[in-house]
């Protein structure tokens, strides 16, 4: 029986090659998702207050006072007090 590798060599090796190719490209894709997934939960920790929430993006709604909405959780802007009129 003849032994295919013996044949043809350079299919062998280009087929190796493809496979390393392969692996290092899903590698680099595991690592950035990586990266991006820590970076995300970084982010999430350092929000305590209404201006981390803005600062990191997240969702301002229009009330009074002001209140931001970023991963479920919700800060409301202690700055804004509702002033009443005293001639009412």
């Amino acid at each position: 029986m003849v032994d295919r590798k013996q044949i043809h060599p350079r299919k062998t090796k280009r087929r190796l090659s493809h496979f390393w190719l392969v692996a290092i490209i899903v590698l680099i894709g595991l690592i950035l998702a990586l990266a991006i997934w820590t970076r995300g939960v970084m982010t999430e920790r350092q929000v305590v207050n209404f201006e981390d929430c803005r600062r990191a993006g997240g969702v301002l709604m229009e009330s009074y006072p002001e209140r931001c909405m970023l991963n479920g959780r919700e800060f409301v802007n202690e700055d804004q007090k509702v002033q009443f009129d005293a001639s009412d």
